[in-house]
């Protein structure tokens, strides 16, 4: 028989509020995103029917690269995997709404 070590209430209230604070933030980028013109969107180099996705963040924003005429290419979006969408700290992979 396993016993769970409870959590003291602070901390599951802090936990609650970032979940919160989290949601309000995809929330509010997904009613941004979804009401921005499609001249934007393409700029920022995303489609309307990317929003829900980026924004879940099931699909990643890789770094922009200079082409060798010097100017800068799209952002590459690619699928994440389960073990790339827990480490949503570093650097290459952070969302593009980040």
């Amino acid at each position: 028989m396993t016993i769970k070590p409870r959590l003291h209430p602070s901390a599951a209230l802090v936990r609650l509020v970032k979940k919160i604070v989290r949601w309000n933030h995809r929330h509010t980028l997904s009613r941004r995103l979804h009401g921005s013109p499609d001249y934007l969107l393409k700029d920022i180099g995303i489609q309307r029917d990317q929003i829900s996705a980026i924004v879940s963040g099931s699909l990643r924003c890789e770094p922009l690269a200079l082409s060798p005429a010097g100017s800068q290419s799209s952002p590459v979006f690619r699928g994440v995997t389960p073990s790339t969408a827990e480490n949503t700290d570093s650097e290459p992979n952070r969302l593009l709404a980040a």
